[in-house]
């Protein structure tokens, strides 16, 4: 099974993200924010489907997207303290939305259904070495900041 690049690449792919995942997973929850992943995933639809009505990359558009998405919920979440959870399902709804209504227009220049449920069988060696990459730093960046992120999940003052 191990003798295909692309079976290697899926099983480094999925160990790395599955370190990963319950690093940052710990703080999300802690703080409330458990809807978040589910929030910025649908930023991402939304953002793929710009990115393929417009024609340009909709990877790129997903992370332009997302991060306007995010910084959009931290801007929001300062200002209406009390309502957290409320903006990260406006937020939610307005990506799906957005994301929906450009994919029913038929203006969509590209295999809608590859970006919505692709397979890790398909992760290339550059997706790979990016992935490991970002991993690594996230795991460090947690591991040297991990009492003030422990700190400030509990009380962000």
């Amino acid at each position: 099974m191990f003798q295909y690049e692309f079976m290697q690449n899926a099983f480094l792919a999925a160990v790395f993200i599955s370190i990963l995942c319950p690093m940052v997973g710990v703080f999300l929850v802690l703080k409330r924010h458990s809807m978040m992943g589910d929030t910025l995933a649908h930023s991402a639809f939304a953002g793929v489907a710009i990115g393929l009505v417009m024609g340009f990359n909709p990877i790129i558009c997903a992370f332009i997207f997302t991060t306007i998405c995010g910084l959009s919920i931290e801007f929001l979440r300062d200002y209406y303290k009390k309502y957290a959870e409320l903006i990260l399902s406006i937020v939610l709804t307005f990506s799906v939305g957005i994301g929906i209504t450009l994919i029913s227009t038929g203006k969509a220049s590209g295999n809608v259904n590859s970006y919505l449920f692709g397979s890790i069988l398909t992760v290339t060696k550059a997706d790979l070495i990016i992935m490991v990459i970002l991993s690594c730093i996230s795991i460090v960046v947690i591991y040297f900041l991990y009492d003030k992120l422990l700190y400030t999940t509990f009380d962000e003052e």
